[in-house]
């Protein structure tokens, strides 16, 4: 299952926004903090970062590997730490449900 090339280049161009808007800005907060922002974590959740694999009919968006991949590396751009607030979820966590 794959989203359609045209949501898929709004849903990665959101993602490139979000990296350089809020997360990049975000950095010196996490090092001194050791902590993402409370409010970060809420606008991923709104962006359905934390479904990104889940299919559609879970209610997630249902990306497919590839297109996991190109928003994983933009999601590179920044520091890992953001990545890893809602990784786990779309991975084993939520894998291991629908499987």
């Amino acid at each position: 299952m794959a989203l359609d090339t045209e949501s898929f280049e709004l849903l990665l161009a959101a993602v490139q926004r979000f990296v350089k808007e809020r997360l990049v800005p975000a950095e010196n907060y996490l090092e001194e903090h050791d902590e993402v922002p409370a409010d970060i974590v809420e606008d991923m959740k709104e962006m359905g970062l934390f479904g990104l694999t889940v299919p559609e009919e879970f209610g997630g968006i249902g990306l497919s590997v590839s297109q996991e991949v190109q928003v994983n590396y933009e999601l590179g751009r920044t520091a890992a730490a953001f990545r890893s607030v809602f990784g786990t979820n779309i991975g084993i966590g939520s894998q291991g449900i629908l499987m």
